[in-house]
């Protein structure tokens, strides 16, 4: 059996505007199946990091083309490669009927000795006695943690991948 060589030369120039299609299609494919696993990946509100995803294509037909996905804001990373958040003592970790940031309550919160939590002052919830005396009573409103694990949420990388494997079995087959 002989072995031989076929040398194959392309024009970059003509084949430019076809690289540059391919390499768009890549991009919008990547952008879209991305955004779709955001928004199923049961986040409370995926709208904000939805539109924050970007897909571009960056260099020309001499360098090659890339495609850059870019994730906004930046900490929404951690919801790719999973990691930790840190409180300084402590993260307050807001109760249900409580305002998200502390900054928000509009009442007085205190803290009791040698516990991790928030009351509220107890003008803040009434509760009817058989009296009918209206006494008030504290509500835990915060919770205090020194640290909260993150769970990995999107698979942006894999995306990415899987949609470059598809590019290189199609191009490979027309090649052929």
């Amino acid at each position: 059996m002989t072995a031989f060589r076929v040398r194959v030369q392309w024009n970059v120039k003509e084949l430019g505007p076809v690289l540059k299609a391919v390499a768009d299609g890549l991009a919008k494919n990547i952008e879209t199946r991305s955004r779709a696993d955001i928004a199923n990946s049961g986040l409370a509100n995926p709208s904000r990091y939805v539109k924050g995803l970007r897909a571009r294509v960056r260099t020309g037909p001499r360098r090659g083309y890339r495609v850059q996905v870019f994730l906004r804001p930046n900490f929404a990373h951690v919801w790719e490669y999973g990691g930790t958040s840190v409180g300084k003592p402590l993260l307050w970790i807001a109760q249900p009927g409580a305002p998200r940031r502390i900054k928000a309550y509009g009442g007085k919160l205190f803290r009791p000795k040698g516990t991790n939590v928030l009351i509220s002052k107890p003008s803040r919830t009434r509760v009817r006695g058989m009296a009918g005396t209206g006494q008030a009573k504290a509500k835990v409103m915060y919770v205090g943690v020194k640290s909260v694990s993150h769970a990995r949420r999107f698979h942006l990388r894999q995306i990415a991948y899987e949609e470059a494997n598809k590019l290189t079995d199609i191009m490979a087959k027309t090649m052929r």
